[in-house]
């Protein structure tokens, strides 16, 4: 796994790594923190066989946050699963995840999300906004959000308009 950010929580350490292919995803505590964040066992195969990059943070070895995507890596991403440890939530773990996850993909136009009706703030915090109608979905409220890059957004116009 390739360190790619270390911040303190208090004296604690906290590590932020993405995924390489020889992550075992079949250790307990990722799979408890999966279920815990309210995402079924069964999906979790699928989700994270078919994600584009996975981001993970850790202590002291133990998984305690991530976030999956699905991306082409060109023309868009969607944030599909995110989720912190309970007895870490509030230190600013998801936020900082999410952060990484976002300038990770900051030259691609299409940025898209389903958030919990109580995360829309956040999420507006990094510029999404509310696209759709709320909707019920596994026994929560979801609502679409999204954000476009201006800046790639403005180039990739220019460019498909014939422009340089």
């Amino acid at each position: 796994m390739s360190k790619k950010n270390i911040f303190g929580i208090g004296m604690k350490k906290i590590e932020i790594a993405f995924k390489k292919e020889n992550v075992n995803f079949n250790r307990p505590d990722f799979q408890e923190l999966y279920i815990q964040c309210g995402y079924s066992q069964s999906s979790m195969e699928k989700i994270l066989t078919n994600s584009h990059k996975i981001l993970l943070a850790y202590h002291n070895d133990a998984v305690i946050g991530f976030i999956t995507t699905l991306s082409n890596g060109e023309n868009y991403v969607y944030y599909d699963k995110i989720g912190v440890r309970k007895d870490y939530r509030g230190r600013g773990i998801g936020w900082r995840l999410f952060a990484f996850m976002t300038k990770y993909y900051k030259n691609v136009p299409v940025h898209s999300l389903l958030a919990k009706v109580d995360s829309v703030k956040f999420y507006e915090k990094f510029g999404f906004r509310i696209i759709g109608e709320k909707y019920e979905n596994e026994n929560s409220i979801i609502i679409p959000m999204l954000k476009i890059n201006k800046v790639v957004s403005k180039t990739a116009t220019r460019k498909f308009l014939g422009g340089k």
